[in-house]
Parts: C-alpha cells; sequence; structure tokens
C-alpha cells in the first residue's frame, strides 16, 4: 500500500494549518498547500488542555483559528513528496465551541487534538524544542470497540460508501468505531467531517492494532470490508486479542475495474477460510452456503425527516424529473442507456449527481451533469426525482451488486429504473427491463412507493444488528447517539498567501 501513501498523501491533506515559527523557507517548502507559515509566536508552552473564550491574549500571532497546539513536530519520512508533519503534541488550547464539538474536555492532549483535527477545525501550531515521536493515545475505550476495514475514508463518494454507513449505525447505536482506510480519497473531497467522541479515524499505514488493544475494554468485532493484505494481518492481531473477524464481501474483487493491481484471490481465500463469519451484500457475492446476505440500506436518519428547502440547482421542466446519483466511473456505467432516457423523455430532465469523469460522451441537452453532493445533502435532491435509475451495464460485475441508491430512492418516494440485474430481483418499487427506457415507463405509471415501508424493510440498523449477531453482539435499536457531520473543506491558498500576518 505503500505506493498509494506516496500518490495520494499530498490529496489528502484536509487541514488548514497555520505554523507560528521563523523557519519560514523550510516550512513553505516541505508542507501541503493547506499549511500558511506566520510569525512565531513568544510565551509559555501550555500542558494539558485548556479551554478559553478568546485565543487572541493565549496567542496572539494566530487570532482566527479554533485552538492552538504546541507541539515536537518531524518531517514524516514517506518519500520526496511534500508533506504533513508529524505532530506531537503537548498542549492544546481551544475554544469552548471547538472542544463541546468533539466531546472530549479531559486532559488526554493527543485524545483532544485527533478529535479537532478529525473535525476539519482551522489550527494554530507552535512547534517546540524536543524530539517528536509518534502520538500515541492512552484514552480508555469503555464502550464496544468496532473496528472497520475500508478501502476508503469515510468521507470518500460523498460519505455513501457501505463502510460509511455501517461505522455511522454502529455509532449512533452506543459503539465506538475505530475505522481504518486503506488509503486516501478517490473522489472529490466535498469537506465533509464525521465528528463523534466515540469515533476514531486512521489510514492503514499509520494504525497500531497493540494501541487499541491497550485502549479497548469491551472487543466486539473487526469488519474487514477489502481482501487486502495488510487488512488480513491487521484481522489477525486483533482476533488474537479477542476481537471476532467479519469479512464483508462487497464486490467482485477479482475484476480488474476493481482490484486493479492490487488484488491477490490468495488474501481473499484465506480472509473467507479464517474470518469467524462472512456476509456479503449481494447473493451473487456469497462465497459460500454458510455465508448470510446483508444487502445494503438505508439511513432512516437521513432520508426518513422532513422535506428540505428545493435545490437551487435543479432544473425545471415540464416533463419528469428523471434522477441518478452515484458513481460515473468504471465499464458498469451505461452512458447509452442515459443517453436513449434522455431523448425518449425530451420535455423531462435527467439529472446526475457524482464525480463527472473527463471522457463523458456527449449528451442531449437535458442532462443536466452536477457534480457531486455530499450524504446529507442527498435526501432534499431524490425526493424531487418521479424516477430514480440504475443505468448499469448487465455484466457479471453489476449482478454482484447492491445499489445503496436504490434504497435511498425508495425510502425517498421515488420508483426505480434498472435493468434486470439479479441483486434486485423482488425489491417493491424497483421496475426492470432490458431496456431501460422501458423500465422508466413501467417505473412513471406504477403505484406509488411506501416510503415508510421501504426505511422499516431496509434500514441501517437492521443490517448492523444482524452483522454483529454473527460476532455474536447484539445492538440496541433504542440507543441514539447521532454523528454529526459538518462540511469544512480546506482551503488551499496559493503561493502568495501562505506567508502572511495570521489572518484570513
Amino acid at each position: 500500500m505503500g505506493r498509494y501513501r506516496i500518490a495520494r498523501y499530498r490529496a489528502a491533506s484536509r487541514n488548514n494549518v497555520d505554523v507560528a515559527t521563523d523557519d519560514a523557507r523550510t516550512w513553505l517548502a516541505r508542507t501541503p498547500d493547506t499549511f500558511r507559515v506566520v510569525p512565531a509566536h513568544r510565551g509559555p508552552v501550555p500542558v494539558g488542555v485548556e479551554v478559553v473564550d478568546d485565543l487572541a491574549p493565549v496567542a496572539p500571532t494566530l487570532p482566527d483559528v479554533d485552538a492552538v497546539v504546541w507541539a515536537r513536530v518531524a518531517r514524516r519520512r514517506f518519500g520526496t513528496i511534500v508533506e504533513e508533519p508529524l505532530v506531537d503534541p503537548v498542549g492544546v488550547v481551544a475554544t469552548g465551541e471547538a472542544i463541546a464539538e468533539i466531546g472530549r474536555s479531559d486532559g488526554d492532549v493527543v485524545a483532544v487534538f485527533d478529535g479537532l483535527w478529525a473535525a476539519g477545525r482551522r489550527l494554530g501550531l507552535v512547534p517546540v524544542p524536543g524530539r517528536a515521536t509518534r502520538p500515541v493515545r492512552r484514552d480508555p475505550i469503555a464502550r464496544p470497540s468496532v473496528v472497520v476495514c475500508s478501502l476508503v475514508p469515510m468521507h470518500d463518494v460523498g460519505g455513501g460508501s457501505r463502510g460509511a454507513r455501517l461505522a455511522v449505525e454502529f455509532l449512533r447505536r452506543g459503539h465506538h468505531v475505530t475505522f481504518v482506510a486503506a488509503h486516501g480519497a478517490m473522489g472529490t473531497d466535498l469537506g465533509l467531517r464525521f465528528v463523534h467522541p466515540d469515533l476514531d479515524q486512521r489510514y492503514l499505514w499509520d494504525f497500531e492494532p497493540s494501541e487499541l488493544v491497550a485502549r479497548a475494554r469491551d472487543p466486539a468485532m473487526v469488519l474487514v470490508e477489502a481482501p487486502v493484505s495488510e487488512f488480513a494481518a491487521v484481522a489477525g492481531k486483533l482476533r488474537s486479542a479477542g476481537y471476532p473477524v467479519v469479512y464483508d464481501v462487497i464486490d467482485r474483487w477479482a475484476d480488474p475495474s476493481l482490484g486493479w493491481d492490487w488484488y491477490d484471490a490468495s488474501v481473499e481465500e484465506a480472509l473467507v477460510a479464517s474470518a469467524d463469519a462472512v456476509v456479503a451484500s449481494a447473493p451473487d457475492l456469497l462465497p459460500n452456503p454458510s455465508a448470510v446476505l446483508v444487502p445494503n440500506a438505508v439511513d432512516d436518519a437521513a432520508f426518513g425527516g422532513a422535506d428540505a428547502d428545493l435545490p437551487s440547482d435543479l432544473p425545471a421542466s415540464e416533463g419528469p424529473l428523471i434522477g441518478y446519483h452515484g458513481s460515473l466511473y468504471g465499464p458498469w456505467f451505461d452512458w447509452e442507456a442515459l443517453r436513449r432516457v434522455a431523448e425518449a423523455f425530451p420535455d423531462g430532465a435527467v439529472v446526475v449527481i457524482g464525480d463527472v469523469p473527463p471522457d463523458v460522451p456527449r449528451l442531449p441537452g437535458n442532462v443536466h451533469l452536477l457534480g457531486p453532493r455530499p450524504q446529507p445533502e442527498l435526501p432534499a435532491y431524490l425526493r424531487r426525482f418521479a424516477v430514480g435509475l440504475v443505468p448499469f451495464v448487465v455484466s457479471e460485475v453489476s449482478h454482484a451488486v447492491s445499489p445503496l441508491k436504490v434504497y435511498e430512492y425508495l425510502a425517498s418516494g421515488v420508483p426505480v429504473a434498472a435493468p434486470p440485474l439479479r441483486a434486485l430481483e423482488g425489491i417493491a418499487g424497483v421496475h426492470v427491463a432490458d431496456d431501460l427506457v422501458d423500465a422508466v415507463r413501467a417505473a412513471l405509471v406504477g403505484p406509488p412507493v411506501d416510503r415508510e415501508q421501504a426505511l422499516r424493510e431496509h434500514s441501517w440498523t437492521d443490517r448492523c444488528r444482524t452483522i454483529l449477531g454473527l460476532a455474536g453482539r447484539d445492538l440496541d435499536p433504542a440507543v441514539e447517539r447521532p454523528v454529526a457531520v459538518p462540511i469544512r473543506p480546506a482551503i488551499h491558498w496559493p503561493p502568495s498567501e501562505r506567508l502572511g500576518g495570521g489572518r484570513r
């Protein structure tokens, strides 16, 4: 995985940091463009965590930040790339509002720093003398500990990946979650932050299982969602410490369009053989008779609420508003079917939400490519659709997909038009046909979708209960500890603005 780390590390820099130092040349040359340099701070070095109303008297050269971190720092040595430094915090002074958001007011400096960093808070950094070591969190984990090993971080694909949605539900229902991503985001960074006092987010190269074992009092489960050899090693170490391992088969990784050149069939076979339980998101992915089908689902908290305001970028049309949201990359996306739908309904509008690839074919004028949207904003769009599309080429890869969007369409009261994929057989509200245009026509005249039924039958709560049950644990649906999802995109400063007086 080292090559993913090198290739994506700069793109993964998501935090704005103002560094108070006299060594401007070195810092500007060696840090990403989310870092700026301001005049050095002179004053005592606090130890521990302090909450204040106003940071200006504490660090006058850093007046526009949410927290100031005094830390020993050192360059990471991944290669010759520009990189974030290793930060070994010794003291944090933060505003009460920032501390309240992360739910941490105790004296664990590393935990507070991690929380502020994950929340996307703008930080001031004051380097202090001393050798930086890898900071280690020592705060105990009292709640049942779940580890989710995913190919991508929680904020990727608008926060809508299966791993992210499962993690959010585990957190809501009273668990601690350590979310470990194999590499950086593949799509556009929309600035999403998942904030919860019981959420730790790590990249694979920064995750040390022994540290988690030392903190966790109640090991509940490790959920592995990608057959990466390093994840298999992590799962083995945690299993020896009492964590049951569940392997979640979510894609046909053997296909080169999904497994690229990292996939190794022997790793997946070993995971299937060694896991305490195996689940799969689609019937075609079940590796053996003992594996359990656990399809994708819908976030009832997001999609079961009241209508939001009409998005300003939704096009007006005399005919039906036909929509799609999700990935637009890969050979399974059927651009030709999308074109035929647009031409069949010239008075309507076809709305496409997702990262737009550079090689989009020519499309009719009533196709509107809106780009990606964060998961929390999707309900406002989907509820305006007359039909939700699944424009996939029928293949062994698409037969093995459980389209998460289908459950979100249905929970929005929207009928679905799709090709005849085996994973969609028997789902109420889904209309299939060999020609997607025929499926759209059937959806437009079919019976209304029962939103409440869709929310009941396809909830992440039930999916999490099933998965935890296979690990010998239970889920309490009465617990409600919601996850905050603020949107704080990082500012990528132009070179002329990376050296300043500490102001935006």
